[in-house]
């Protein structure tokens, strides 16, 4: 079973996100970043990511792809107060459609730095 936390205060680990969102050298230490969005949730889920924790809107009907994403993952579950996610959602340069609903922490590890690598296209394919 998937650990549920409640964050409803700009606690240490809001600062992390916080850091994570706005901060690259935090986010290479940290071997992590912030994927906002059904989306970009969805795509980083069916491309095998591992979510460290999944965030959604404590004080919002969660939609049926919140529901079922959290049903399907084995991860840890946190209920952020909305004026929280409201604030994560406003520090990214450009919130994107679903941000309100969820963000995901995702892991980096070797395997994936080595598969985006491989999904950049090399500067000999690159017009210019």
């Amino acid at each position: 079973m998937a650990t549920v936390l409640r964050v409803t205060t700009r606690n240490a680990r809001f600062q992390q996100w916080e850091a994570l969102l706005g901060n690259r050298t935090k986010r290479q230490r940290g071997a992590a970043f912030i994927v906002q969005g059904v989306r970009p949730i969805s795509m980083a889920i069916q491309a095998g990511w591992e979510i460290r924790e999944l965030l959604y809107n404590a004080d919002a009907n969660l939609s049926t792809w919140a529901r079922q994403t959290l049903d399907q993952l084995r991860t840890t579950r946190i209920a952020v107060a909305g004026e929280l996610m409201h604030e994560l959602g406003a520090k990214a340069d450009s919130a994107p459609e679903g941000t309100k609903a969820a963000v995901g922490i995702i892991r980096v590890c070797e395997y994936s730095l080595r598969m985006s690598l491989k999904m950049r296209p090399s500067a000999e394919s690159v017009p210019g």
